[in-house]
């Protein structure tokens, strides 16, 4: 071995290479996607130029009688996007395309969805928060079964609690 490969600078050279090619093939992924987006660029300012018209989404386009019937048939914020696109599929106005059948059935659904999600979550809440420690007490007694909640598991406690020292009064 003579004195450049015992020191490792070889290496180093190999490798300052291979950075190199790396760095050239990002360069030229780079020059390919600026050439790529100029030349977009040109077709749609020609298009501009010729006076085209180039379309906004349809979500920007709705008329006023459009924006009227969304807000006459009380569509959430959430039904909006499904609300323009089967107007969209069924080829009509969005004013017409809320009297469609199709389209009240699935904005009935997804109302009823809502609102049977809104009543579980109030009456999941309520159940639990009916129950006195007294209760839980006398159902862990009876069945073995213990509160999932904390809120459950410190009633039980107190309850617990509060009958051992009723016992010692006695």
């Amino acid at each position: 071995m003579d004195q450049e490969e015992q020191d490792g600078s070889e290496v180093l050279e190999t490798t300052e290479e291979e950075v190199l090619e790396e760095t050239q093939e990002e360069v030229d992924e780079r020059d390919a996607k600026i050439a790529e987006l100029e030349a977009k660029n040109k077709q749609l300012f020609e298009r501009v130029k010729k006076g085209e018209k180039i379309e906004p989404s349809q979500s920007e386009n709705l008329s006023i009688k459009d924006n009227l019937a969304l807000i006459e048939a009380k569509v959430s914020a959430d039904d909006l996007d499904e609300v323009i696109r089967i107007a969209k599929v069924l080829g009509l106005p969005v004013a017409e395309a809320l009297k469609n059948d199709t389209m009240k059935t699935i904005l009935n659904a997804k109302a009823e969805e809502k609102r049977t999600a809104q009543v579980t979550i109030t009456r999941g809440g309520a159940r639990s928060g009916s129950q006195t420690g007294e209760d839980l007490l006398r159902k862990a007694e009876l069945t073995g079964e213990v509160p999932t909640t904390t809120e459950g598991m410190k009633a039980l406690a107190e309850a617990r609690h509060a009958r051992r020292v009723e016992a010692s009064k006695r």
